[in-house]
């Protein structure tokens, strides 16, 4: 008889491997044929211009491939034409490209706020700081996905987040009546971009922890799905 013990290897890239995989993200052109990245933003368009809140529960939808096809480096590419918000939340061990979100565990862990308020509140925030930004949607982007960057950016966002959150805990009659005003108000003020008519784009990478986290009987998704629904007018 033989025993076969298979172990799981956790692969941990030194410095300088990671330097070669951020730039090998950052600067290898994305390699693709028949215009995908076109087809692909033009697909986002299609769906953001189709979404109906008497048809569809919120205005989402999954990206979905096996690992290594190039699912976030597209995601990269089209962010050279729009502004889009990119949150990783793979495990904190992971030695994949981009790294984990420091915003991510905050968005995951429980709570003494009520959860679509956090929600309600992260959607805003990150609206509220493109509107105040300057910058083009490839600098944006590279705030999010870069190590070091994304620490000053997101630490911003949570900041942002406090002030909605002192807001939503005042209590009132109808706090859904609130979130719904508060999400209204944020996607009017947001600008528009000259590429299309998207404003923004919010992605979550490795968005697979938003079903595996239990929140109070519910996962994390159902929690933000609902928020989602908010959106009263989401183009």
């Amino acid at each position: 008889m033989s025993l076969l013990t298979v172990l799981k290897v956790k692969r941990i890239y030194d410095t300088e491997q990671m330097k070669v995989v951020q730039r090998a993200f950052n600067e290898v052109p994305f390699k693709q044929s028949s215009d995908l990245s076109k087809y692909f933003l033009d697909f986002i368009t299609k769906c953001a211009q189709s979404w109906d809140p008497r048809k569809y529960y919120a205005p989402y939808f999954s990206l979905v491939q096996a690992s290594g096809t190039g699912k976030t480096k597209l995601l990269k590419v089209i962010a050279d034409e729009v502004y889009v918000v990119y949150c990783c939340l793979r495990d904190e061990n992971s030695s994949g490209y981009p790294p984990k979100s420091t915003i991510a565990t905050y968005l995951l862990q429980e709570s003494d706020d009520d959860y679509e308020g956090k929600y309600v509140a992260f959607l805003s925030a990150c609206i509220d700081k493109l509107n105040d930004s300057n910058v083009k949607p490839a600098v944006w982007f590279s705030y999010q996905i870069d190590a070091k960057k994304q620490i000053e950016f997101w630490k911003d966002i949570k900041l942002r987040m406090s002030v909605y959150l002192e807001k939503f805990r005042i209590k009132v009659s109808s706090i859904t009546k609130v979130y719904k005003e508060v999400i209204k108000k944020s996607l009017q003020q947001l600008q528009a971009t000259s590429h299309t008519n998207l404003r923004l784009i919010f992605t979550f990478d490795e968005a697979r922890s938003l079903l595996s986290v239990p929140i109070q009987e519910r996962t994390v998704f159902y929690h933000f799905r609902h928020v989602l629904s908010f959106a009263s007018k989401w183009r």
